[in-house]
């Protein structure tokens, strides 16, 4: 197969695209295409191996794994081995827990199915598990498991039966990913049914291309192939630029980044201006590093957010891209050369060093499970974070403390029981019990709460608080901003949820209503909700503000920063930008007798900084067991203290 230098340009650009991306850069919101643009290309180059091999009669099976596991493992476990000494240092037990499940996975090549399982709402944030990255490498590793069976099956009936067999699979694959993208997100991300489309139209293209011949193409189909490549790389950076997280991905919208990417490989020919651009030397050769600078950069910025509580800095992050391409540089040269050659590293050497690699991750990785995270290297601080330590499915701290019941998680149309099962969906549950919405005649007065898990967690507060006569109600489905524009829906249970409660509001004639949800207040938002809740005879509405955040898990905070001797009150590791924004509220909603805004950060922080136990009691006391969700305790004393008395004013009689 001829070598095709705008193809590593193509890398380049991919790689680029996904490092600015973890980096946070806001030029690229879609960055993470990168990944879409690489698993073309490798459908393409495998495809394309394969194909000529066949026609030379020159395919061997055991020869393709040897190629796939000299241009793969080496590199990949290079990263994973300097990896380790960094977590043994840096990683706390539970952190420390989740990535030697990763190192397993990895070895087996299944980190996208372990990432699926363990990825939804109340999981910690991706960009703290340094191998998140590799689910890629996943993806790729069990398509090359099947593909080649599949061309070998279907050889013999022909290459015009191959393309309409690839291209059948290809939108069966694409349909799936666009039928299951909203009500089951996360394994339509991860998994290989949903991605396989992408690869597959690299092997439509690479079965496509030999039939183009270039020097046959006069001057006017010559100007059509360069319009076409220059559209190709339109569409790849009108993905980087317009597209976002919230984008449902991979759906239809994919389509743009993989046919820009199927374009070029189709139409860039050596005369014309992309083919030039992709070729360029300096381009060429950070594709050529970009298997390497893919693995080493996320690893880097991962422990760089562990290390500064998930807030380095812009230069800290450009420090570290830097030292990405170094690195990238001398593992290609180092490693992935050489090991590529086997005249340097033999079949032999590079099966041994492979199995007694993948034999230490796994037998590390199932070290590093079973004695949870290996706590003995921090014991006074690990017995202090086992209090908290809440990993599904049985939820230790939430269960031993009986937080289901003090947040009334049963008012919640998120289907909680299908994530703890690592099923996660975002199907509505079916129903919720009637008690959590239902209006109790003999009740004289009615607050209910509206929102998410930030809503959820004033519940405990106010039960404890509120007089006998008051009806709590309660609709607080998790990761649900509240909205007004929300339609009963079977595949989005935020927006089923959202209209269910407008209106089981209406039903209950419900006296005040408390809005609160984790960061999505907007004085648009809010005046949009005030009024319509207002026209259905609300008599008042309150706005609950975002708790403070802190940039890691409290609990990790005190023993990463303050062990042994936490203060009560800290300015450290507080999340200023929310902080900014509660300021921002507070400022420009017009309250008024029939609506008000409540400032939790406020109730818990002042200008020694926010409140981090009541009580002297590092552990019952705390206010909080993550980021940001109030404790039962804080959640009574903010109850007590203000929420409360504010529901009350101007209601009770």
């Amino acid at each position: 197969m001829n070598y095709r230098p705008e193809i590593d340009g193509l890398r380049a650009v991919a790689v680029l695209a996904v490092i600015g991306f973890h980096a946070g850069l806001p030029v690229l919101p879609g960055g993470f295409i990168g990944v879409d643009v690489f698993f073309v290309i490798s459908g393409y180059l495998i495809s394309s191996l394969i194909l000529e091999q066949k026609v030379n009669q020159s395919f061997s099976l055991i020869h393709f794994y040897e190629r796939r596991a000299r241009r793969i493992l080496p590199a990949l476990f290079t990263v994973l081995f300097c990896c380790i000494p960094l977590a043994w240092m840096w990683l706390l037990p539970a952190d420390m827990k989740s990535f030697s499940q990763s190192l397993v996975a990895i070895s087996i090549f299944a980190s996208n199915i372990l990432f699926w399982r363990t990825s939804g709402y109340f999981d910690s944030t991706s960009e703290l598990k340094p191998l998140m990255h590799t689910w890629s490498l996943s993806v790729e590793e069990q398509f090359y498991l099947i593909f080649p069976a599949l061309i070998l099956l279907v050889w013999p009936l022909g290459k015009k039966w191959l393309l309409k067999i690839l291209i059948i699979l290809s939108l069966i694959s694409l349909g799936a990913a666009q039928v299951f993208i909203i009500s089951e997100p996360s394994p339509t991300f991860y998994l290989l049914p949903t991605r396989a489309w992408e690869l597959l139209l690299g092997g439509v293209v690479a079965l496509t291309f030999p039939q183009i011949k270039i020097a046959t193409l006069n001057k006017g189909m010559l100007f059509t192939h360069h319009c076409l490549a220059f559209i190709g790389l339109a569409l790849i950076f009108y993905s980087l630029t317009q597209f976002s997280a919230i984008t449902p991905w991979p759906s239809l919208y994919s389509l743009l980044p993989v046919l820009g990417v199927s374009l070029i490989l189709l139409y860039a020919h050596s005369k014309g201006w992309v083919f030039r651009l992709l070729s360029h030397p300096f381009i060429v050769s950070l594709g050529i590093i970009s298997y390497s600078a893919y693995l080493w950069h996320y690893p880097l910025f991962s422990f760089a957010r562990h290390l500064t509580f998930n807030q380095p800095s812009a230069l800290l992050l450009s420090l570290l891209t830097g030292l990405t391409l170094l690195l990238a540089y001398a593992s290609w040269k180092w490693i992935e050369t050489p090991f590529r050659n086997s005249s340097v590293i033999s079949k032999k050497t590079l099966i041994s060093l492979g199995v007694i690699g993948s034999l230490f991750f796994i037998g590390f990785g199932l070290a590093g499970q079973f004695s949870k995270g290996f706590p003995a290297r921090m014991q006074e601080e690990s017995q202090y974070l086992a209090h908290f330590e809440n990993a599904i499915p049985d939820w230790a701290f939430f269960t031993k403390i009986g937080l289901p019941d003090k947040y009334r998680m049963e008012c919640d149309f998120y289907d909680v029981a299908q994530y703890r099962k690592g099923m996660a969906t975002k199907k509505p549950r079916v129903d919720i019990p009637t008690y959590c919405y239902a209006r109790n005649s003999q009740m004289p007065h009615s607050v209910f709460l509206w929102g998410d898990s930030h809503a959820q967690h004033l519940y405990y507060g106010l039960r404890e608080t509120m007089p006998k006569d008051w009806q709590i109600l309660q609709i607080t489905t998790s990761g649900c901003e509240p909205k007004v524009d929300s339609k009963i829906s079977t595949v989005d249970y935020c927006d089923y949820s959202n209209a269910f409660s407008l209106g089981a509001i209406a039903n209950a004639k419900a006296d005040v209503v408390v809005v609160a949800q984790n960061l999505h207040h907007t004085i648009a938002k809010m005046d949009a909700i005030r009024d319509a809740l207002l026209s259905i005879g609300v008599k008042k509405v309150i706005f609950v503000g975002p708790t403070p955040h802190w940039l890691t898990e409290l609990p990790k905070l005190i023993t990463q920063k303050f062990w042994p001797n936490p203060p009560n009150r800290t300015l450290v590791g507080i999340n200023a930008p929310v902080q900014n924004h509660d300021m921002y509220l507070k400022e420009h909603f017009s309250n008024s007798e029939k609506s008000q805004y409540f400032s939790l950060i406020d109730e818990l922080c002042n200008s020694r900084g926010c409140t981090v136990y009541f009580n002297d009691d590092k552990l019952g006391g705390i206010t909080s067991w993550d980021y940001g969700h109030l404790s039962p305790i804080a959640s009574y004393t903010i109850a007590k203290q203000g929420l409360t008395p504010l529901i009350i004013q101007g209601i009770a009689k």
